[in-house]
């Protein structure tokens, strides 16, 4: 009982100390509740059986990626009691120095971590279910599927899980903080914070070289990921440009912390201005001695809002984009002419308001390579993958200008020894152009046809979400009968008003197709209320697992600096009672822990949002949008949540610092 008296005064005593420990892990246990709770809300919900199994996939890869998140957080967990060990290490001295054996230190440890971890769950978790109730609201509006009705929901699984895995953690922590006290000296226990970083000062001349070449990679692989053309590009290219934005981003820190106070020196007014001269050596001491976990901070939170905004923006693009590049209920293909396919099976073509007939070809030796003509070797050495022997897809004009009506393209004119391609995918269309552009010739049976355009057509005949057209040759009615049939393809809109009635015709179709491949005949139906829920819920999934990986990625940072300042602040105590003495006035004391606390988490997060500018843009490119669409709503919310979370860390890590520097006045 005494011991137990004595860890939670202890916890009263060193509040300030444990508020960013206590913050951390509320937050960890609310985000870990909400994410976890999303089965338990769906309940609310009333989604189209497609929808619902993207919803129930979407809550399986939470589960999975709560492991993951378990173990990032039980890592800053361990680090942030290691950082309350450090700082009370003084105070064990005072124990042991009074007879108390290390056995009963990590007792009150023990305690005192058991009380941590008994108040943070009960906390969090109050604020989780609070939170979550609003997530059948999320849910609902991402999966675009209406709520039947609102109910307050507690998920008993998600407590236990959240409830077991930081129980876990707490058990690593107790384990950890045991080691450290046994393995801690009563002489190490007393010199802890008489021990301080000697002031380095680098060669001002190799910092700047070293800051230039820094630039120079950076600008090197901005440039690549930004305006490049994507042609050529690779994974090991993509690995290889991260591995040498992260070596930049070092150098940065590096050569920054050699020259800030070098500068500032060089500005006399500048310098000698209240306690500038005093902020400016305790930055660059900092900077000094955290250049590595400052730029490990700095690319995780570069990873936070390229993540957080590209998978927003992603999300948003596919839905607007749905409607353009699916106008139509269904396509149906098949190596037999489908409308007679249906008949014969009694499908009712009534159900159809209308639908249109058409057929695609390949000729026995036209390739992709005869599209590039002379162009074909340059294209395959700048992109290896450019498949020059694939067959290539063709259609007569009139039946492309048939599904134009439907397809809202403009119809074309081609003359009897003209051809045209259509392509969006921005690497062919690159090659195509060139080859179009030279005037490149093609023979169809005894029919030289020479390009119409000299410039890709920006148009598909498959829709689907952000369809990516590779390449379709367009050739006058009388060159296709001499080629062989590819696909018959039946392009349909439904006679119904209801997604229900669409989904019931979607099953009828998918029925009739599993019928017929039982007796090898084989349809493909792509529908459009089936691709929109699995794209709609494909881009949701990527934004629960941005949204998620994102606000863990922004915790670890921030309560990293967070921890690091408060540390530093403990260490550099006598520094500012020094200036005390000497008659420095409480206010600018206050500012310049304010100026100092704003820089450290301004820096790796103005850099990290440069980084991020162009990592978004790379993004958006790899997945063929224009970079513009739903961008902005993305970035209000990714900046939401830096003010939220990494704003509440620095206001909280200034705040305490503040307690911590009045210490013992």
């Amino acid at each position: 009982m005494t011991l137990f008296k004595l860890s939670l005064k202890n916890m009263h005593q060193s509040l300030k100390d444990y508020a960013i420990y206590f913050f951390t892990l509320i937050l960890g246990v609310a985000i870990f509740y909400i994410f976890n709770a999303m089965d338990s809300q769906t309940i609310m919900i009333e989604a189209t059986s497609s929808k619902r199994e993207m919803i129930e996939l979407t809550v399986q890869v939470m589960s999975v990626l709560s492991v993951f998140v378990s173990f990032v957080l039980g890592f800053l967990i361990i680090y942030a009691s290691q950082f309350l060990i450090k700082r009370r290490k003084k105070e064990f001295a005072i124990y042991m120095l009074l007879g108390m054996s290390k056995a009963k230190i990590s007792r009150v440890l023990l305690l005192e971590t058991l009380s941590i971890g008994l108040v943070s769950l009960i906390a969090g978790l109050g604020i989780g279910v609070v939170l979550s109730q609003g997530m059948s609201v999320v849910v609902a509006s991402l999966f675009e599927v209406p709520m039947t009705g609102f109910r307050f929901v507690f998920s008993l699984s998600a407590t236990l899980k959240t409830f077991t895995y930081f129980s876990i953690m707490y058990i690593l922590v107790m384990i950890f903080n045991t080691i450290t006290v046994n393995r801690c000296r009563l002489i190490e226990l007393l010199q802890a914070r008489s021990k301080s970083e000697p002031l380095k000062l680098k060669n001002p001349w190799l910092c700047i070289l070293v800051f230039g070449v820094a630039c120079i990679l950076l600008a090197q692989a901005y440039h690549q990921v930004a305006y490049e053309p994507l042609a050529g590009f690779i994974v090991q290219d993509i690995f290889r440009l991260m591995a040498q934005g992260g070596i930049a981003t070092f150098l940065v820190f590096w050569s920054l912390s050699g020259l800030i106070l070098r500068a500032g020196m060089h500005l006399k007014g500048f310098y000698y201005h209240h306690l500038n001269s005093f902020i400016l050596r305790e930055i660059d001491a900092k900077i000094n001695t955290m250049v590595f976990s400052m730029t490990i901070i700095c690319l995780m939170l570069f990873m936070t809002v390229t993540v957080l905004a590209s998978c927003l923006s992603l999300k948003d693009a596919t839905t607007k984009e749905l409607a353009t590049y699916f106008p139509v209920d269904a396509q149906l293909s098949s190596d037999q002419p489908v409308a007679r396919m249906l008949e014969d099976a009694s499908f009712d073509l009534n159900q159809f308001s209308s639908y249109m007939s058409t057929t695609t070809y390949y000729g026995d030796h036209l390739q992709r390579r005869d599209l590039l003509g002379s162009y074909a070797s340059e294209a395959y050495r700048q992109y290896t993958f450019v498949g020059l022997d694939y067959s290539v897809q063709i259609i007569s004009v009139s039946d492309y200008n048939a599904l134009s009506a439907y397809f809202h393209h403009e119809p074309i004119q081609l003359a009897d020894h003209e051809y045209a391609i259509s392509c969006n995918y921005e690497t062919m269309v690159h090659f195509y152009n060139i080859a179009l552009s030279r005037g490149n010739q093609l023979t169809i049976g005894k029919t030289s046809l020479v390009p119409a355009y000299t410039t890709c057509l920006d148009s598909f005949i498959h829709p689907s979400p952000q369809t990516i057209n590779e390449g379709l040759l367009i050739v006058p009615d009388h060159c296709v009968a001499e080629l062989n049939v590819m696909d018959y393809m039946l392009t349909a809109n439904y006679q119904a008003n209801t997604d229900s009635q669409r989904e019931a015709i979607d099953q009828q179709l998918n029925t009739l197709a599993h019928d017929l491949k039982d007796q090898q005949i084989y349809l493909f139906v792509d529908s459009k209320i089936e691709t929109y829920a699995s794209s709609i819920g494909l881009g949701t999934m990527l934004t629960f697992i941005g949204i998620y990986l994102g606000i863990v990625f922004l915790i670890s940072s921030a309560a990293i600096l967070a921890l690091k300042q408060l540390s530093d602040c403990s260490d550099n105590k006598q520094r500012y009672v020094i200036l005390r003495k000497i008659g420095t006035d409480e206010k600018w004391i206050s500012r310049a822990i304010l100026k100092q606390t704003a820089i450290i988490f301004g820096f790796p997060l103005l850099i990290a949002m440069i980084h991020s500018y162009f990592g978004i843009r790379f993004i958006l490119r790899l997945f063929a949008y224009n970079g513009q669409i739903g961008l902005s709503s993305s970035i209000y919310m990714t900046a939401l949540f830096l003010i939220m979370i990494y704003g509440g860390y620095f206001v909280i890590t200034y705040l305490s610092s503040r307690m911590i520097l009045k210490e013992d006045r």
